[in-house]
């Protein structure tokens, strides 16, 4: 079986050879917001992914 999860250090090192999805979500009675949090502070490159 193969592992995919790779440590942060790879994932510097390899930034900018990967496609990241941040797929964040929230219960609504949390009343926190996904892509404001995403908004302000992301992984570079990262894709916001909304689930409908």
């Amino acid at each position: 079986m193969k592992n995919y999860l790779v440590s942060t250090d790879w994932l510097a090192n390899n930034i900018d050879n990967v496609k990241i999805l941040d797929g964040s979500w929230h219960m609504p009675n949390t009343k926190r917001n996904a892509f404001k949090e995403y908004s302000s502070g992301h992984i570079k490159n990262a894709i916001f992914f909304r689930f409908r």
